[in-house]
């Protein structure tokens, strides 16, 4: 109910904002696991009520929650200084950082996003069409939440084999798996 309140209510921007009414309060839950799913189920209800009742809004939302997501990969930055409230970094340090973390997402991303639509091998077979969907389900479903730079996470590997198999021949190699060889 909270990431959903969050991600769709009259506050809602498309990146993560711990809004009054969308969060716990201090004794909202401390009743125990009742007053959790009451309060669960209370926002989520609200937040189904609001996305129907606001249609047109759901466009721009996921148009930022998807460039809160997968703008930048600096975010590791911020994090290792405790949200920038325990500045040990100089400047120039985290300047660099978060530099060198942009420049190694852009290549990662761009060459991945490259040899998914250059290299069609990667949609032969089910072996590789289970590893793209899988790659496309963990980037599309935490979108129906809110945008936030981790999400990406879990995407980042399978963006990694994809922008590696650009360094090599591309491979003609189709077969499965036989049933023999799957079972010991």
């Amino acid at each position: 109910g909270d990431n959903l309140c969050i991600g769709h209510s009259s506050q809602a921007t498309g990146g993560f904002h711990l809004r009054p009414g969308c969060v716990a309060e201090a004794g909202d839950t401390t009743d125990g696991s009742a007053a959790e799913v009451a309060h669960d189920k209370e926002l989520t209800r609200r937040s189904i009520r609001w996305t129907i009742d606001h249609p047109g809004e759901e466009p721009r939302l996921m148009v930022s929650r998807i460039y809160q997501t997968y703008h930048s990969d600096d975010d590791a930055v911020k994090v290792i200084q405790d949200y920038q409230s325990e500045l040990w970094l100089s400047p120039l340090q985290e300047g660099v950082l978060r530099v060198a973390a942009n420049v190694a997402y852009a290549v990662v991303g761009i060459a991945g996003l490259v040899a998914l639509f250059w290299r069609r091998d990667w949609w032969r077979g089910a072996r590789r069409q289970m590893m793209i969907w899988t790659m496309l389900m963990l980037a599309i479903v935490p979108l129906a939440f809110f945008g936030e730079p981790r999400f990406k996470v879990p995407v980042m590997p399978f963006m990694i084999l994809l922008a590696a198999s650009l360094l090599g021949p591309p491979e003609n190699d189709t077969e499965e798996i036989p049933a023999s060889a799957a079972t010991p």
